[in-house]
């Protein structure tokens, strides 16, 4: 078989799947509101979840782009939903190293104790990744899928979006997070929850000052004032 032959398949294979891909948007509206026969669907997974009924308009509005977490320094997670006929092995990588891999947890059959935490020192950024049938590593970043695609929805259920506040402070925000693993693009194939918490301002990593440390700051900065005052 010539090389110039292998090109081609995988050309056509890599087209096929961004042809079978719908736009972001609709991806996520899609997986939504799918009632994917006997399976649950992400929309009666999370709303068997909060105990409280939510409608597809109310689970779309919590969706964000978010595909890495920085300077993590813990994670706490809970299964939710196993949903597909292959075995998965959910965990989570080093971002620009996804050699660096951790699993949490695997199914089928369900983890027990279906929940469980990590704590990361050094704080590093993270990504999640879904390490299907022993053979197929999906990651939170479409850009390391094969064609790009788009594996992992996150729906953010609780606290900040910390890469969008930039106040300095540290984070807790909890996330549903949903794998697809074939190309019926349902995304309840594994489905868990997460908290993440971070010591470090979610911009830059910088250490997030005590507020004993801030006062002395404060103080540093009023007598350079005084200082400069008094000298003119």
């Amino acid at each position: 078989m010539s090389k110039r032959y292998v090109k081609m398949m995988l050309l056509g294979v890599m087209v096929a799947g961004l042809m079978a891909m719908p736009a972001m948007a609709t991806l996520v509206d899609d997986a939504i509101a799918k009632t994917p026969g006997h399976e649950s669907s992400i929309l009666s997974i999370y709303n068997a979840y909060t105990g409280v009924p939510s409608s597809a308009g109310d689970l779309f509005s919590l969706y964000v782009t978010t595909s890495t977490w920085q300077n993590v320094s813990l994670i706490e997670w809970e299964f939710l939903a196993h949903e597909s006929g292959w075995s998965q092995t959910i965990g989570f990588y080093e971002a620009g190293n996804n050699t660096n891999r951790t699993s949490l947890f695997s199914a089928p059959p369900a983890p027990v104790p279906g929940f469980g935490s990590t704590v990361l020192d050094p704080a590093m950024t993270i990504g999640f990744y879904d390490f299907v049938q022993s053979t197929s590593y999906y990651y939170s970043e479409d850009a390391l899928n094969p064609s790009s695609l788009t594996r992992m929805l996150a729906f953010l259920i609780g606290g900040d979006d910390y890469e969008s506040v930039g106040n300095g402070q540290s984070y807790t925000s909890t996330y549903l997070l949903a794998f697809e693993d074939k190309t019926d693009w349902d995304y309840n194939d594994v489905v868990f929850v997460v908290t993440i918490t971070g010591t470090k301002d979610p911009l830059n990593g910088d250490p997030i000052p005590e507020p004993a440390t801030m006062a002395l700051l404060g103080m540093g900065i009023i007598g350079i004032a005084l200082r400069k005052r008094f000298v003119a």
